[in-house]
């Protein structure tokens, strides 16, 4: 049996009585006629009666049920929407009603579920394109290592001269998957939080000096040259070492994707509100404006990068990631030569 037949019989129980008794009184009243009249009078009242409370019970029955009907009609189509993998749309209903709270979940959980399944689904864009990025990122050292392997088995390094080449070269290869395998083990962890930060207060400036003159002697070496403009100092709370492990990959990135030789990177640090900026600026070959935030994804490298060095694609993506478990946030900003790599530190 439907609602509107339910909800029909109900109203013509409802009504039967208070029916009922006017008719009784009407009975009683019309006793002053003859039988005949009466008689007639009263299967007249009878029968407008019966037609009033059958109006009145199927008005009652329609408004009541489109009130319930209208929003479970609804709840019916999304439901069915998002059975056939479609989430978007959205529940409009706004009349203030017990059915409001309900469609307002309801469009909230459709939300959430949209939500939840983009995330998967650019997980898996993500899992798909690390695989791919591995693959080639494993195949190229170990191609070149098998073809070094083979021409010292085949005695084409026939000289003391060119088997050290070869093998010199073999090592570096090794090293390369090395780096990459690390890296990856690091963003793992990362990703997992299986890295505890050991987060301590420390001044800025004062720490960005010392992490300088630790590596400064190597960078000199290599013919690159740090200028530190510190004017800002303040406290912050950072972990040191993997901080440091940040700064490490940032001067890397500066080598590898220099324009010359020579090498010329500027620290600054600046205030902005509650936080402390320190950027990081080169002079190397930049990147594109539209890549400015794409350069922080995994195994993410531009045309023009891939000319210029051999990285594996993470450095950024694990810079990002420490950073952000400190607490702060990192962008990159392309410059008209080089790029600037902005970090940013709330202060205590």
């Amino acid at each position: 049996m439907s609602l509107r037949v339910k909800l029909f019989l109900s109203n013509v129980i409802l009504l039967f009585f208070p029916g009922i008794i006017i008719f009784l009184l009407a009975r009683n009243w019309l006793g002053i006629y003859d039988n005949d009249i009466q008689t007639n009078l009263l299967v007249l009242i009878f029968i407008g009666i019966l037609a009033i409370l059958i109006i009145i019970s199927g008005l009652l029955s329609f408004f009541i049920s489109e009130s319930i009907l209208n929003p479970l009609k609804k709840l019916r189509i999304a439901a069915n929407e998002i059975k056939n993998d479609n989430l978007d749309f959205t529940i409009e209903y706004g009349t203030k009603d017990e059915f409001y709270d309900v469609m307002k979940e309801f469009d909230e959980m459709r939300q959430k579920l949209k939500l939840s399944l983009d995330e998967n689904l650019k997980y898996e864009e993500e899992k798909r394109h690390l695989i791919a990025s591995i693959t080639h990122d494993l195949k190229t050292p170990i191609t070149v290592i098998q073809g070094y392997i083979e021409g010292i088995l085949d005695n084409v390094a026939n000289t003391p001269e060119k088997q050290k080449k070869y093998l010199t070269t073999i090592y570096k290869k090794t090293e390369d998957i090395n780096k990459l395998v690390d890296d990856l083990f690091m963003i793992s962890k990362l990703e997992l939080n299986k890295i505890s930060f050991n987060l301590t207060k420390i001044e800025i400036t004062e720490y960005l000096r010392e992490i300088i003159k630790e590596i400064e002697s190597d960078l000199l070496f290599e013919n690159i040259k740090i200028e530190l403009d510190l004017p800002f100092n303040a406290t912050i709370k950072i972990d040191k070492l993997e901080t440091f492990r940040v700064i490490q990959n940032l001067i890397q990135n500066s080598i590898k994707y220099k324009s010359s030789d020579d090498v010329m990177i500027k620290i600054e640090t600046r205030d902005s509100g509650n936080n402390v900026l320190v950027i990081f600026e080169d002079n190397g070959i930049g990147i594109e404006k539209e890549n400015e935030q794409k350069i922080f994804e995994s195994f993410f490298r531009e045309d023009s990068s891939r000319k210029h060095g051999e990285g594996s694609g993470l450095g950024l993506s694990i810079a990002k990631k420490i950073i952000e478990a400190e607490n702060g946030r990192i962008w990159a900003r392309s410059r008209e030569k080089g790029l600037a790599i902005y970090m940013s530190f709330e202060k205590i």
